[in-house]
């Protein structure tokens, strides 16, 4: 036995204990949901949180429409009178071109007249087949977009209505 004051040599080799190992796991959950309204029960927890939080969040919504329905109206407005300016400087410009067609035409000036008149109604002819070729192409992006989404396109309801006949 040691006495006080001996010196204790270290042991040789230390024995190492085994460690306790602590594990930890992580449970996340993740809620999602698209629209401007939260699903029932989150917002039941926000009401729960704040108590008139669900009727700020239903206001919050109804300005938001509003606001998307005004800016719609503003767009599809001003998309129109483009259209009708557009409609009205054509039919000046084609009038103006028949006219000065008829002018060159009584005169000596003959080929030029056929050539203006050739060149008009190629311009007119290009412009609409570039606006229906353009139409067509969104219709049909459009009933792919509609596919893919699951949601039946304008042909499909149809036949649902005619089979349900």
């Amino acid at each position: 036995m040691a006495k006080e004051g001996d010196v204790i040599p270290a042991p040789e080799k230390e024995k190492k204990l085994p460690q306790a190992v602590a594990t930890r796991a992580v449970v996340t959950r993740e809620v999602i949901f698209s629209g401007p309204l939260p699903p029932p029960a989150i917002l039941r927890q926000y009401e729960s949180i704040l108590p008139v939080s669900a009727e700020r969040i239903f206001k919050m919504a109804e300005q938001q429409h509003n606001h998307r329905m005004h800016l719609e109206k503003e767009v599809i407005g001003g998309d129109v009178k483009r259209s009708n300016r557009g409609l009205i400087c054509g039919t000046v410009v084609m009038l103006a071109t028949l006219a000065l067609c008829a002018y060159l035409g009584k005169s000596p000036q003959m080929v030029y007249a056929l050539a203006l008149l050739v060149a008009e109604m190629g311009s007119l002819l290009a412009a609409f087949l570039y606006v229906d070729t353009k139409r067509r192409k969104e219709r049909d992006d459009n009933k792919k977009l509609l596919e893919r989404l699951g949601q039946p396109t304008q042909a499909q309801e149809s036949m649902l209505e005619n089979k349900e006949e």
